[in-house]
């Protein structure tokens, strides 16, 4: 006799127009849950990313190496270029000169 596995749910992310993109839960192949969130453009400009880490957002390494990834003040994720990030990140990291206001 083999015990049940509990089945395990799936996310899937599906564009759903210019504003909105859906996040679907699928359960042994069925549609259980669809939940509408508003689409973010992502942060093109190094500035726009100095805002969010000035705010309290931070930035970590990706799934993926070498990607970076931009978290807000609520640890969720904040589209970003990758070319914004390692700018920020190297214009956001302390030089060690005394005499630069931090």
């Amino acid at each position: 006799m083999t015990a049940k596995r509990p089945a395990s749910t799936v996310g899937c992310d599906m564009a759903t127009g210019p504003d909105l993109t859906a996040m679907a839960e699928v359960l042994d192949g069925k549609v259980i849950n669809v939940r509408h969130l508003p689409r973010l453009d992502p942060l093109t400009k190094k500035s726009e990313v100095l805002q969010v880490l000035q705010a309290g957002g931070r930035i970590v390494t990706g799934h993926r190496p070498g990607l970076l990834q931009l978290l807000g003040t609520d640890s969720k994720p904040v589209p970003a270029w990758q070319t914004a990030l390692k700018a920020a990140q190297l214009s956001a990291a302390p030089s060690g000169d005394p005499h630069e206001p931090q």
